[in-house]
């Protein structure tokens, strides 16, 4: 071993940091740095051993944690890169009712762009929608007289349905040609329809795979010929009190009339006879 010499002549007493083999007195030894060698206290320890540029600092062990003392997820370190994942997916990620109403939306936006169909938005509020469809049969040999069907589309704000309790689609007939027992049959074996699909895609658990809007009018013009070869529904037609009122009272007064005219003929024939 040798004292290894600086520029200004040999060291007044030598330092374990300034102790080096034969092979390597040719070359003299950088300065330390405060810095402290991260591979000292890990257990295959630092290679360079004596002659680390870096300080050897033998850190504390700490004591290992009892199983009452064990870390809970918020005394434990976070990294920066995950939580910056974590508050990603939570803006992300949307609620159900969020999704069902991005579905609507779509929907509604596809619906209104159908070329073979005229497709209006008649009203909205915070409870449902309602588009007015205008649509031709496609059946080129459709038998009945109607060139058009006219209707409204009724949307719920629940749409599509998550829950058998939550309402369905709904349409309104609007053409006066066709009578209205034969609306009726129309607009309920739409709702009976869409119904049925609802509960097959709950049950299925394939919700965000059940028939579309566009879906539910395809069903109907394809199926209204059969609609309305049925027998019309029963309807209730409503009287106005004041039309019932004249009529009785007209009733009453040609009763009248007829009573005086039947005594004034019997006093008649009385007179004649004496």
């Amino acid at each position: 071993m040798v004292i290894t010499t600086g520029a200004d002549g040999p060291a007044n007493t030598p330092t374990a940091g300034h102790i080096h083999n034969s092979r390597d007195s040719a070359q003299p030894e950088a300065p330390r740095r405060p810095t402290v060698c991260r591979f000292f206290s890990q257990p295959q320890g630092c290679r360079f051993g004596s002659d680390c540029r870096f300080q050897h600092i033998a850190s504390t062990v700490k004591p290992t944690p009892s199983v009452d003392t064990q870390p809970t997820p918020e005394s434990l370190p976070v990294d920066p890169n995950e939580a910056a994942k974590s508050r990603g997916r939570g803006r992300g990620r949307k609620t159900r009712a969020q999704q069902s109403s991005t579905v609507r939306k779509r929907q509604i936006e596809d619906l209104l762009k159908v070329p073979q169909w005229t497709v209006k938005r008649l009203a909205s509020d915070r409870n449902e929608s309602a588009l007015a469809v205008e649509m031709k049969p496609s059946d080129p040999d459709f038998p009945f007289d109607v060139h058009r069907l006219y209707l409204a589309l009724v949307v719920p704000s629940q749409y599509p349905a998550k829950h058998l309790s939550d309402p369905v689609l709904t349409i309104q007939v609007a053409n006066q040609k066709i009578p209205t027992g034969v609306k009726r049959n129309i607009e309920q074996a739409f709702v009976k329809h869409v119904r049925k699909e609802v509960i097959a895609a709950i049950e299925n658990g394939d919700v965000e795979g059940a028939p579309t809007l566009e879906d539910h009018l395809v069903w109907l013009d394809r199926n209204l010929e059969l609609l309305m070869q049925q027998k019309p529904a029963p309807t209730i037609k409503f009287t106005s009190n004041a039309a019932s009122s004249k009529a009785a009272s007209n009733k009453t007064e040609s009763k009248a009339v007829s009573n005086k005219t039947e005594s004034k003929a019997a006093s008649n024939k009385m007179e004649s006879k004496a």
